[in-house]
């Protein structure tokens, strides 16, 4: 399958991204840029931790895949890739993702309907890159099913587009968590959003709803 390998490649660059930044918080040359010095509270237990990482490390491959073999014709190709039209693709798939994302995020998950499964995740107060991991399988299964209608939306679109769309999409999930403001080009954008997500992570009445961007905070004022 021609998804196979992009997905391995994928995940393969998330598992790297992920320890180097667990790795840079560990160090103590990086104190002076945790948005928090202290941890802070995780209302988590160890068991609980581990369950949900599993989840949500297994659920978007399967998800993907799952996807790929049922609809590959319907949202992906593996023809020509045409540079301007995979660029065109690309922000589109993540402009129109971050809308659909940001209502869900405000209006599911901090909603009545997925409150109690969304809690999960704010269980980590003052978050790290780990936390990116506990998240509860529904959630985890919503977002992923949102990038995918993303991608139908703007589809057929090459399959190294996508590649390209759910690497981003799998950094951007471990930066915002990552604890870390960098503060310099070209990682300061980056570090914006750790701590502007930071901020939504100390309750569940913050703003801050969007992943990926501030763009739909901005535009809706719900940006902190």
């Amino acid at each position: 399958m021609p998804l196979v390998v992009p997905l391995i490649v994928v995940l393969a660059i998330s598992g790297v991204v992920l320890l180097l930044l667990r790795w840079t918080f560990a160090q103590p040359w990086a104190a002076p840029l945790k948005i928090r010095p202290e941890p802070g509270p995780v209302r988590l237990t160890a068991e609980r931790m581990r369950v949900t990482s599993r989840w949500t490390s297994a659920l978007p491959p399967v998800l993907v895949l799952g996807a790929g073999l049922l609809l590959f014709d319907s949202f992906l190709h593996t023809g020509e890739l045409v540079v301007v039209d995979a660029v065109i693709d690309f922000f589109a798939i993540l402009l129109i993702y971050d809308f659909v994302y940001y209502l869900a995020h405000r209006f599911l998950f901090h909603g009545e309907l997925m409150f109690r499964q969304h809690a999960v995740h704010h269980g980590a107060k003052y978050p790290q890159v780990q936390h990116s991991l506990h998240v509860h399988p529904l959630e985890t299964a919503t977002g992923i099913l949102l990038l995918l209608f993303s991608t139908w939306l703007v589809g057929p679109v090459h399959v190294d587009t996508f590649a390209a769309t759910f690497l981003v999409y799998s950094i951007m999930n471990l930066a915002i968590h990552c604890g870390l403001d960098f503060g310099r080009f070209p990682l300061r954008f980056l570090g914006h959003m750790a701590r502007v997500h930071d901020t939504h992570h100390r309750g569940m009445n913050r703003g801050n709803y969007a992943s990926i961007t501030p763009i739909f905070d901005l535009l809706f004022g719900t940006a902190e």
